[in-house]
């Protein structure tokens, strides 16, 4: 037999945990409407250890504020409608994160917050309207 063709050695796996899984597929659903990047979501996954909230907490946090600060730049430069699409993500991301935050950890409500606050940023920047309340 010949040497056996390799096309790639990315293993795309889930979570042994359900819940981790089943959010996983969750957040990869919503990259159809804008809501996530199937690349970023695959780069946030190998810094989460299976079964460990805390480090999948720690991960989608930190692409959302990655996400965030790329919405703000491109907004600053009048760049609306890719500054609308970072702040779509970054929602996502804050509301992954919040997912996983524990209730009494202040942290709970700051993500949860940062994720409403991202999502009116977002909402400001399309051409139709949205009532915030």
């Amino acid at each position: 037999m010949g040497a056996r063709l390799e096309r790639s050695k990315t293993r795309v796996n889930g979570f042994e945990d359900a819940e981790m899984d089943f959010q996983l597929l969750r957040q990869l659903g919503s990259c159809t409407y804008g809501g996530a990047s199937v690349g970023e979501c695959l780069a946030a996954v190998q810094r989460i250890q299976n079964g460990v909230p805390e480090s999948w907490v720690e991960a989608f946090a930190s692409l959302a504020r990655k996400e965030e600060s790329a919405a703000v730049e491109r907004a600053l430069k009048g760049h609306h409608i890719s500054a609308c699409e970072q702040y779509l993500r970054a929602c996502n991301s804050y509301r992954a994160a919040e997912y996983f935050t524990d209730f009494r950890n202040p942290l709970h409500r700051e993500m949860g917050m940062k994720s409403r606050e991202c999502f009116i940023k977002s909402m400001k920047l399309m051409d139709h309207t949205c009532d915030v309340r």
